[in-house]
């Protein structure tokens, strides 16, 4: 599964899951891509979902192998956010305010 989210100037920032023993687990770190990036390295049928916008379902809409989540699915919904927040801070799993920091995304360079 690949979740994505718009991050300006034609970029996506996503991060790729598998399914494990305790659920989705990320597969590595959350990465800057762009719709081609994702469609030269889709190697199997993978769902994709997130914040896709028109362009983005144009793209994907041609490709086999990329499952797309329905629209009304793939808009940024805060209250999920908030949710699995709360889900965290109940079992415990808090970070220290201080030690939070951004993450900055770069695009892959061409090698």
């Amino acid at each position: 599964m690949l979740v994505v989210i718009e991050a300006g100037r034609g970029r996506l920032a996503g991060m790729w899951y598998k399914w494990g023993l305790a659920g989705w687990e990320g597969r590595e770190e959350p990465e800057s891509m762009t719709w081609k990036e994702i469609l030269d390295c889709l190697e199997e049928v993978t769902y994709i979902c997130g914040e896709i916008g028109a362009k983005g379902r144009v793209i994907l809409k041609e490709e086999p192998l990329a499952l797309v989540a329905h629209p009304a699915l793939s808009v940024r919904r805060p209250g999920v956010l908030a949710e699995l927040g709360w889900q965290k801070m109940r079992a415990g799993m808090v970070d220290d305010p201080s030690t939070l920091a951004p993450i900055y995304l770069q695009p892959k360079s061409s090698e």
